[in-house]
C-alpha cells in the first residue's frame, strides 16, 4: 500500500493575528483567475511575505458569499519530495481536498510496478481537471526545494495542456525551470516579485505597529523599512526585538547593515530574550517539518537521553499555543491549531545554532522522532529521520519494510536514494536490499555493479537464517535480476538458466511483478531460438497476470512485445487481435493521450501497413510519434520514426521517409537502443542508399555494421541482409543474390520466423525472374503465397511494384494461387499489368480485400457519375457524415487512398460500368 501523506502538507496557512492586508498585491492575486493565465510565479528571496500574502487570499474564498466559490489547493513543499512519484501524490491529494476522487486514476499509473511514466500519469490528470466546472487554483508552496528535472518537466507538461479554468501558483525563493520565456510571450504568465512584495512604508507602520509593545511613528516605522529594505522578515524579527526595548530610537539607530548581519543580530536578541525553557524547546524541535504537541513530547521527553530536557511546566501542545501567540515565527497549519510549522528561515538558524551548541543531541533528536513516525503510521519519514541520526541498522530495517511497496509503486527513485545512502555492509545485514539494488542498477544500465551485489547476496544467502519460503523468494528475485543483466548482455543461454530459475522460485501471488519480467525475458529469448509455442506460452501468461494486477503499463508493453512476436512468426491475424484488445483497454480506460500507449499505437500501425492500410497505420504511427515526443520515450521514438520511414517510402515520399529515417538513425548513435530496433534502422538506412543509387556508400555502411556474405545472418540481423541481397541484385550480382536469399530463408525457416521468410522469398523471386527462370520464380512466390494467403499479408507483396505485378499476373493465369493473387493484382497502381482474364463477378469476388456492400457499391457510382458528397447524401436521404463512413469503408476494401484510385480500381474490377 502507499505510504500515508501527511495531511498538515495540505492546509492553507491560518492568518496570522496581526495579519496586514495587502489590498495592492490581493488585486493582482484576482488577476491570476483571468482564463488566459496558466501560471501565477510569486518569486523573492525568503522572509518576503510570500506564504502569508497568498494565504491570505486562499483565506479570501473560504470567506466569499459566491455561490460558486473559486476551489483553492494547497500544497506545501519540502526536500522531502524530490521523488516525483510521491510529489504527484501529494498534489492530487492536494487537489482531492477540493475535488473528492480526482486523479484517482493517475495515482494508479503513479504506482505502477516499473517506473513511471509521469506524463501519462499528468494527461490522465488534466482530463479529470477539464471535468470540472468553475474557478480551480492550486497553490505550491516553496517550489525552490525541488530540484529533480523529471519534476520540472512534469509539472510544465501539466501548465501547458491544463484546462482554462484551473490555474497554477508558485511561490519560490528564486525561478524555475518552468517555460517561463514561453508563457510570458503568450500572455500566460503572472509575475509578482521582489519589488512588489517588498513592505511600503503604510504597511510597515500598519504591522509595526501591532506587533511591536512600543509606540512607534510613521517617521519610526519608514526608518525601520527602508534599513530593512521592506523585507517581511526582518520587519518581523525588528518587532519582536522591539519589545521592551526601553530606547526605541538607539534601536533603530543600531538595526543596520546587511541583510545577513541583521539576521544574525535579531536571531541573538530574539533568541536570548526568551526563559530557557523556550529555548530549549525552539532548537529541540526546530529539526521538524511539522510540529505537533505529541510529536515534540515524544522529542522532549525521552528518559535515556542526558542532554538537558524542558519541564514540565506545560505540554509541548500549550508551548505552541504560546509561541504562536507570541507571534515568534510559527505558524499554524490548520484550524484547530494542532499542526504548526516555523518560519523556514527562522528553523534553519535554530537547526545551525542546536549543532553548533549541542552537536551530539542532534541524532538522538533525531533517532526519536523516526520512532515517532514509525508508531504512528508514517514510514517514510521514519526512514529519513533515521537517516539524518546516522542510525543506519535501523534506516535499513525500515527501508527493508518499505522496499516491496515501493518496488511495486515503481517508487525506484526514492529506494535507489536510500539504498545508496547505506554501506555494502549495512545492506548484506537485510538481505533483501541487495537485490533490489541490483535489480535498481541494472535498470540504470549498471550492470558490472548489479552483479557484485548479486555475487555478495549469493555468499550470504546460505548462511543467513532464513525460512524456506523467504529464502526461496530471494533466489527468485535475484535470479530475474541475473536474467535481465543476460538480456542486456544477449546471454541466451543465461536468460534461460535465470529466468527458469526465477519462475521456479516465485511466489506467484507475492511476487507477480518480478515474474512477468521473467516471462517476458524468456519469452524474447524463446522467440531468437525460434521455439514459437513456448514463447507464445511465456508472453500471453506475462499478459494475464499483466491484466489481473491491473497493471496499465506493464500490460500494454508486454502486449506490443506479444504482438512483434506473433508477427516475427507470420501470426498477422493473432498480432491484429492482440491490438484490437490493447485499443480497447486503451479505449476503456481513458488512456488515449497517454504517452506510454505510444508503442501499442506503433505496433498496430505496423499491422495495418503489413495488411495494406497505409493510411490508417501512418495515422496511427504519427500517433505513436507524437505520444512518444510527449512522453520523452526514446525506443518507441526510435521506432515510430523507423515506421514512417517505411510507410512514407510505399507513398513515394522519398525526401519525407529519408528524413524520417535520418531522425531514428541518429537516434541509434546517441543512444543505447534495443539491438532488434537498431538493426531494422540501420537496414532502412541500406535500403534508402541503395534507391538512391548510392551503391558504394551502401556497401561500405554495411560492412561498417559487419554485415558480409559469410557473417551470422539469424536473429536480429534480417533486415540488413535482406539489404545486402538487394544491394548485390542492384549491381546485377544475381547469383549471390540468389544464394544468400536461399540461405537467409533456410535461416529463417529454422527459427521458425515466418515472416522473414515470406519477406526473403517475395525478393528470391524476384532474382530468379531477373535471371530468366521464371519456373523457379512461380514456384518460390507459390511458397510466399502459400503462407501470405491464411493471414492476410499483402503490402510485402505490393510493396515490390510492377516487377512483383507482372510475376502474380503469370501465377494467376496458370492458377497458383489465382483467388489471392487476383487479389493483390488489384492493389498495384495502374499502371501495373491488369487482371488476367476473368468473369466479372468472379473478378469482383475474389479480388476485393473485402466485398462491398450494396449502398457502398450505389455509393461509388454516384461518385462516379460525378455528385459530390452533400449530393449523395441528399439523393440516397442519408447524412453528409454517413457518405464519408461509407467512403472509408470503401478505401479500405479497395485498398486505395483517394477517390481517383477508387474509381480507378472499382472500373477495373466491374463495379462501375461506365457508357
Amino acid at each position: 500500500m502507499p505510504q500515508p501523506l501527511l495531511a498538515t502538507k495540505l492546509f492553507i496557512p491560518s492568518p496570522a493575528r496581526s495579519l496586514v492586508v495587502r489590498a495592492r498585491l490581493l488585486d493582482r492575486l484576482d488577476d491570476s483567475l483571468d482564463p488566459a493565465a496558466r501560471l501565477t510565479l510569486v518569486s523573492a528571496p525568503p522572509g518576503f511575505g510570500k506564504t502569508t500574502l497568498l494565504g491570505a487570499w486562499a483565506g479570501s474564498f473560504r470567506e466569499a458569499k459566491s455561490q460558486e466559490p473559486c476551489r483553492i489547493a494547497w500544497l506545501s513543499l519540502d526536500e522531502g519530495d524530490n521523488d516525483p512519484v510521491l510529489f504527484w501524490a501529494y498534489l492530487i491529494a492536494a487537489l482531492q481536498t477540493q475535488a473528492e476522487g480526482i486523479g484517482a486514476q493517475a495515482l494508479t499509473w503513479l504506482h505502477a510496478p516499473q517506473s513511471p511514466d509521469l506524463k501519462a500519469a499528468v494527461a490522465v490528470l488534466v482530463n479529470d481537471l477539464a471535468q470540472i466546472p468553475g474557478c480551480f487554483v492550486l497553490i505550491l508552496d516553496d517550489y525552490h526545494v525541488i530540484r529533480l528535472s523529471s519534476i520540472h518537466d512534469s509539472l510544465s507538461f501539466l501548465i501547458e495542456r491544463m484546462p482554462p479554468q484551473f490555474h497554477v501558483v508558485v511561490m519560490t525563493r528564486a525561478d524555475p525551470p518552468l517555460p517561463l520565456a514561453l508563457l510570458r510571450g503568450r500572455g500566460q504568465l503572472l509575475e509578482i516579485r521582489l519589488p512588489e512584495l517588498r513592505f511600503s512604508d503604510d504597511e510597515a507602520y500598519s504591522y509595526l505597529s501591532q506587533s511591536a509593545a512600543n509606540a512607534l511613528s510613521q517617521s519610526d516605522a519608514a526608518r525601520l523599512n527602508a534599513k530593512a529594505e521592506g523585507w517581511a522578515a526582518g520587519l518581523q524579527m525588528a518587532g519582536a526585538s522591539l519589545r521592551g526595548q526601553a530606547n526605541v530610537e538607539a534601536f533603530i539607530t543600531s538595526f543596520s547593515g546587511n541583510s545577513r548581519y541583521i539576521l544574525d543580530y535579531l536571531i541573538e536578541e530574539v533568541l536570548n530574550r526568551q526563559t530557557p525553557a523556550v529555548q530549549d524547546f525552539l532548537l529541540a524541535t526546530s529539526i521538524l517539518d511539522r510540529l505537533s504537541g505529541p510529536l515534540c513530547d515524544s522529542l522532549l521527553a525521552a528518559p535515556e537521553t542526558e542532554v538537558g530536557e524542558i519541564g514540565a511546566a506545560m505540554s509541548s501542545g500549550e508551548m505552541l499555543r504560546q509561541l504562536e501567540d507570541s507571534n515568534l515565527f510559527i505558524a499554524a497549519l490548520d484550524d484547530q491549531r494542532y499542526w504548526y510549522r516555523y518560519h523556514r528561515l527562522f528553523a534553519d538558524l535554530l537547526t545551525k545554532r542546536l549543532s553548533q551548541i549541542a552537536p551530539a543531541r542532534v541524532g538522538v533528536l533525531h533517532s526519536r522522532a523516526s520512532r515517532w513516525y514509525e508508531e504512528n503510521g508514517f514510514a517514510d519519514r521514519a526512514v529519513e529521520h533515521a537517516f539524518k541520526a546516522q542510525d543506519y541498522s535501523r534506516a535499513a530495517r525500515l527501508v527493508e519494510a518499505l522496499a516491496d511497496d515501493l518496488w511495486k509503486q515503481g517508487e525506484h527513485t526514492r529506494l535507489l536514494k536510500w539504498l545508496q545512502e547505506l554501506t555494502d555492509e549495512q545492506i548484506r545485514a537485510q538481505l533483501p536490499l541487495a537485490i533490489f539494488k541490483a535489480g535498481l542498477l541494472v535498470l540504470k544500465g549498471n550492470l558490472r555493479e548489479a552483479e557484485l551485489c548479486l555475487d555478495q547476496a549469493d555468499e550470504d544467502l546460505p548462511v543467513a537464517p532464513l525460512d524456506g519460503a523467504l529464502l526461496d523468494r530471494l533466489i527468485g528475485r535475484a535470479a530475474t535480476v541475473r536474467a535481465l543483466i543476460a538480456e542486456s548482455r544477449a546471454d541466451g543461454a543465461g536468460i534461460l538458466h535465470y529466468a527458469h530459475l526465477a519462475l521456479e522460485k516465485l511466489s506467484p501471488s507475492l511476487d507477480a511483478v518480478w515474474r512477468i519480467m521473467a516471462l517476458v525475458a524468456l519469452g524474447h529469448q524463446e522467440l531468437t531460438q525460434g521455439h514459437f509455442p513456448a514463447c507464445k506460452q511465456h508472453l500471453f501468461l506475462a499478459v494475464e497476470i499483466g491484466r489481473s494486477a491491473g497493471c496499465f503499463f506493464l500490460l500494454l508493453d508486454t502486449m506490443t512485445k506479444l504482438v512483434l512476436a506473433l508477427w516475427l512468426a507470420g501470426r498477422l491475424k493473432e498480432a491484429a487481435d492482440v491490438c484490437q484488445e490493447g485499443l480497447q483497454l486503451i479505449d476503456q480506460n481513458g488512456l488515449d493521450r497517454i504517452p506510454a500507449t505510444s508503442m501499442l499505437y506503433l505496433a498496430w500501425g505496423f499491422i495495418l501497413f503489413e495488411s495494406r492500410r497505409s493510411e490508417e497505420a501512418k495515422h496511427f504511427i504519427l500517433r505513436g510519434l507524437d505520444l512518444s515526443r510527449v512522453g520523452d520515450n526514446v525506443i518507441s521514438l526510435a521506432w515510430a520514426y523507423h515506421e514512417l520511414a517505411i510507410v512514407l517510402t510505399t507513398q513515394g515520399d522519398v525526401a519525407a521517409a529519408e528524413a524520417a529515417n535520418r531522425e531514428a538513425y541518429q537516434l541509434t548513435q546517441k543512444y543505447e537502443l534495443p539491438s532488434w530496433l537498431t538493426c531494422s534502422i540501420a537496414g532502412q538506412k541500406a535500403f534508402q542508399l541503395i534507391d538512391s543509387g548510392r551503391l558504394a556508400e551502401a556497401e561500405q555502411f554495411l560492412q561498417s555494421r559487419d554485415i558480409r556474405l559469410d557473417g551470422l545472418m539469424a536473429h536480429p540481423h534480417q533486415v540488413e541482409y535482406e539489404a545486402l541481397a538487394y544491394l548485390l541484385e542492384a549491381r546485377g550480382e544475381l547469383a549471390a543474390a540468389a544464394d544468400l536469399l536461399e540461405r537467409l530463408i533456410d535461416t529463417a525457416r529454422a527459427d521458425r520466423q515466418e515472416s522473414w521468410v515470406i519477406t526473403y522469398q517475395t525478393r528470391l523471386c524476384l532474382v530468379w525472374q531477373s535471371l530468366g527462370d521464371k519456373a523457379r520464380a512461380l514456384e518460390v512466390l507459390d511458397a510466399a503465397l502459400s503462407l501470405a494467403e491464411p493471414e492476410g499479408t499483402l503490402e510485402i507483396f505490393v510493396g515490390k511494384g510492377e516487377p512483383m505485378a507482372r510475376l502474380l499476373y503469370d501465377a494467376a493465369k496458370q492458377g497458383t494461387h489465382a483467388d489471392f493473387a487476383r487479389r493483390l493484382l488489384a492493389m498495384f497502381p495502374m499502371a501495373a499489368t491488369p487482371l488476367p482474364t476473368a468473369p466479372a463477378a468472379q473478378q469482383r469476388e475474389h479480388a476485393l480485400i473485402e466485398p462491398l456492400s450494396d449502398r457502398e457499391i450505389e455509393t461509388i457510382r454516384l461518385v462516379a457519375a460525378g455528385l459530390s458528397n452533400k449530393e449523395i447524401a441528399q439523393r440516397l436521404h442519408i447524412s453528409v457524415r454517413t457518405v464519408k463512413f461509407h467512403m472509408t469503408n470503401i478505401y479500405g476494401k479497395l485498398g486505395v487512398d483517394s477517390r481517383t484510385q477508387a474509381l480507378a480500381r472499382a472500373r477495373l474490377l466491374g463495379l462501375i460500368l461506365d457508357a
